[in-house]
């Protein structure tokens, strides 16, 4: 019965830490822009292949 309990208590805290361990790694990696940096939006350079040649 107490497995009950700790299950969804286990789940959603290795859920967050998870997801935030990939977000810091795709932030380090610069694969997606900081919410907090909004000026390197900007200084992203363009992607050829969305720009169609």
């Amino acid at each position: 019965m107490t497995a009950w309990i700790l299950l969804p208590v286990s789940l959603s805290a290795f859920s967050i830490t998870g997801i935030w361990t990939v977000y810091a790694m795709a932030v380090m990696n610069h694969h997606v822009c900081p919410v907090e940096n909004w000026s390197y939006n900007e200084s992203c350079p363009p992607d050829p292949a969305e720009q169609g040649g």
